[in-house]
């Protein structure tokens, strides 16, 4: 029994197949003609076997990429390190840019109560950094009377707090944080 489990030797089989891939070599234009009269006839079909051939491309050139940079980790990140050193300015602003589109993405959706207006100015107010520290880092939204005790989802409700300044000032209003911190450096002194 042949290698295929057709009963046909190998040799036969592959005679067979050189066979048909010499027929198609020659007669290109036939077979281009053949597959448009087929794919006319059979869209739906024509499209699923390109949408899973395309599927599979996109399988094959992800399981490619990933075997190269595996096998040139070192090469790989040069190339990202050398690409940041010399593109460092457009990434930052890039990155700046679509911070701010997401921010003011997120306050037109979460802050029910804010029109454009609003959340321009609250977008304008996030350069000036946190309102405790002056820190740029991490900025959050933080109600200054919190949600959870009736504060409402206004402009004069909301400012920018740091994560650390927002997690330390947790469900307190601005007022009683700010007693808070006072009471801690009074105790330090």
């Amino acid at each position: 029994m042949g290698s295929y489990g057709t009963g046909l030797e190998t040799s036969v089989l592959d005679r067979r197949l050189e066979a048909s891939r010499r027929w198609k070599r020659k007669n290109k234009e036939r077979m281009a003609a053949y597959h448009r009269d087929w794919v006319e006839k059979n869209p739906e079909r024509a499209r699923a076997i390109a949408g899973r051939a395309a599927l599979k491309a996109k399988e094959r050139r992800k399981a490619y990429g990933k075997r190269w940079r595996e096998l040139n980790r070192e090469r790989n990140s040069q190339q990202k390190r050398d690409y940041y050193r010399a593109n460092k300015a457009a990434i930052r602003q890039k990155y700046r840019a679509q911070y701010a589109a997401n921010r003011l993405a997120l306050l037109l959706k979460w802050g029910r109560g804010l029109n454009d207006a609003d959340a321009s100015a609250l977008l304008a107010e996030h350069a000036d950094g946190c309102v405790f520290c002056g820190s740029h880092e991490r900025l959050e939204l933080d109600h200054k009377m919190p949600k959870s005790r009736g504060g409402p989802n206004t402009r004069e409700n909301l400012q920018w707090l740091c994560r650390l300044c927002n997690a330390a000032k947790g469900d307190m209003t601005t007022v009683e944080f700010i007693t808070h911190i006072r009471k801690i450096l009074k105790r330090a002194e």
